[in-house]
């Protein structure tokens, strides 16, 4: 444990401390992570609810990872991102991060979509297949242990999560590559970085005071240079 000079949200400063983990340094509000051997910082932000961590079960890969930590999408507002992206029966809807399984679940039981969830976290993936198959929908729900980068993407029709921006982007290669044309992706609070959205609202959910949008994207026939243009495409 160290203290070093931190800047708080309200752009004043304090003392904090970090820990040194194997994949960098976290920061309190900041992470010092080293990426391909070039170390960058990276804000949460100050209303950040979510942010990036950069190993699994503390391992250091030495390559990218992408995980963060647990913090619920807000249950109320799940029916209307599910609605937003269009979740039709049967279609295949995917949750990178999905852990207490709570989009999987309304996905599969409301909307009678394939859920899937992916989780690296043991507890929560113990935790969601007990809750689903308590619910009766082990047929139509499923959670994968897996980190995110071995997931192939290729048969899902939605992508249902709430992940940061900078996890987003991290992502963006893969969406890019694995993503067919067609397939709506809907977050909650954050959105992907240089990407255009096809559609954004504003919900204010149960216990939060401001609002706080839900970005819609649908992938494009063909990608543009500078990321989707979903706004030539449509749920």
């Amino acid at each position: 444990m160290a203290a070093i000079l931190k800047q708080r949200a309200n752009g004043s400063f304090g003392l904090a401390k970090f820990v040194l983990v194997p994949s960098g340094l976290w920061l309190g509000g900041w992470v010092w992570e080293k990426v391909v051997g070039t170390p960058v910082l990276a804000s949460r932000g100050a209303t950040a609810r979510r942010h990036a961590c950069l190993t699994t079960a503390g391992r250091w890969s030495g390559r990218l990872n992408y995980t963060e930590p647990h913090v619920p999408t807000p249950e109320d507002i799940i029916p209307t991102m599910l609605s937003f992206a269009s979740v039709k029966p049967d279609e295949t809807v995917f949750d990178l991060g999905s852990g207490d399984a709570r989009i999987v679940i309304a996905a599969a039981r409301d909307f009678h979509a394939k859920a899937v969830g992916v989780e690296t976290r043991k507890r929560l993936v113990k935790a969601s297949r007990r809750r689903i198959r308590e619910l009766g929908l082990a047929k139509q729900a499923t959670i994968t242990c897996r980190n995110f980068k071995k997931v192939s993407l290729r048969k899902v029709d939605v992508l249902a999560t709430y992940l940061s921006s900078y996890t987003l982007n991290l992502l963006t290669p893969k969406f890019t590559k694995e993503l067919r044309p067609g397939v709506r992706i809907v977050n909650f609070d954050y959105p992907i970085p240089d990407w255009k959205a096809t559609k954004e609202i504003e919900v204010i959910p149960k216990g939060w005071k401001k609002p706080h949008s839900i970005y819609l994207y649908v992938v494009p026939t063909k990608a543009q240079p500078e990321g989707p243009e979903a706004a030539s495409a449509s749920p």
